[in-house]
């Protein structure tokens, strides 16, 4: 009896034991997921802020502590080399988007029903014009989850990159009408926007603009990327210049500075150059010199307009202030069009009126 009696405790001892593993299996699972999520939410929102990455990498340790080569660390560790990897429009160090492909290419070869191991992983197979392969991803990601708002995006972004831009806008306007969340909606909008601007769509794009600006005005990017569509697509100088103040007002960054600076310079050299309102495009060249501070383009802009001042009113002040604008513009740019010639002139005023 004793002898059964041991042996059943230790039966029960085991199947409790076995119940313990299991329960801390599926509280280390839900732990990964939380951490999968904040390190997913940071990379969503990340515009080029290094230290965020860094956020993302320690995030990303801590799951491959509980679980080596988990699904959550192979596709978080692919995703972060992608990002890395970004330096400007479609442009991205090839070696970052192949370090992101060999992540992307374990994770769904050890977990071929990891939905984001597909749509994440098209990425940088469209980045690098390999249709073949993000078709063939999106149609695995079609596959395991077909009523994700993310599927349509994929072949949306597919679509784009052939030029099929009728096709493209039906997947993208499929996508807004499943959306779930506001990035699944701004992912939409953003993906809608290039396919007019490819077109040349633009009183189309400017209107999905404004939408997200009016639905999201407290996010510094819907209003950069406002402003820079407004000054580089349509020369609205002075509604990019407002959009871009709104912008920084909101958040302290360098793009925000860049659009600033560059529609400031656009807009002096519109009352410089067309206008002939040298004195009125003066605030503009130095505003713009205050958002970028080595800008030659602003420098030389201010320059002329007080040397055309100067010559006007035969002023020695303004023409000192030409000579100054155009020292800078030398200095930052010395080959800089104009710049030589223009300080040539300002010279040759300077010796007539000491004259």
């Amino acid at each position: 009896m004793q002898n059964l009696n041991s042996v059943l405790s230790t039966f029960i001892f085991s199947l409790i034991w076995i119940a313990s593993l299991s329960v801390d299996a599926h509280s280390t699972e839900n732990l990964e997921i939380q951490l999968y999520h904040q390190a997913q939410k940071i990379m969503d929102n990340y515009h080029g802020n290094t230290p965020e990455l860094k956020k993302v990498e320690n995030l990303l340790k801590r799951i491959n502590f509980f679980t080596k080569d988990s699904q959550y660390y192979l596709v978080g560790k692919a995703r972060l080399a992608y990002k890395a990897g970004y330096l400007h429009s479609r442009s991205y160090k090839k070696e970052s988007l192949q370090e992101s492909k060999r992540y992307f290419l374990k994770a769904y070869t050890l977990y071929p029903s990891f939905f984001d191991a597909y749509y994440y992983g098209s990425l940088p197979f469209i980045m690098t014009g390999d249709l073949k392969t993000a078709r063939y991803l999106a149609f695995r990601a079609s596959q395991i989850d077909p009523d994700n708002p993310k599927v349509p995006l994929m072949w949306g972004q597919i679509a784009l990159d052939e030029k099929k831009y009728d096709e493209a806008e039906r997947y993208v306007r499929q996508a807004l009408e499943s959306h779930k969340d506001n990035k699944e909606f701004n992912d939409a909008c953003y993906l809608l926007i290039h396919i007019y601007k490819e077109q040349k769509k633009y009183r189309q794009t400017r209107a999905i603009h404004m939408k997200l600006v009016d639905m999201f005005p407290d996010d510094p990017w819907a209003r950069v990327n406002y402003a820079s569509f407004l000054l580089y697509k349509l020369s609205d100088y002075d509604e990019s210049i407002q959009q871009a103040k709104k912008a920084l007002d909101l958040m302290n960054f360098i793009l925000g500075h860049r659009v600033l600076g560059e529609a400031c310079s656009a807009k002096g050299e519109q009352l410089l150059w067309e206008q002939q309102k040298y004195k009125e495009s003066i605030p503009y060249f130095e505003r713009s010199t205050q958002h970028i501070r080595k800008n030659p383009r602003a420098f030389f802009g201010l320059g002329v307009a007080y040397l055309k001042l100067g010559q006007i009113n035969q002023d020695k002040d303004s023409l000192l202030k030409a000579k100054a604008a155009f020292e800078q513009t030398l200095k930052f740019n010395k080959n800089y069009k104009g710049a030589i010639e223009h300080m040539a002139q300002v010279k040759k005023n300077l010796q007539m009126i000491s004259i």
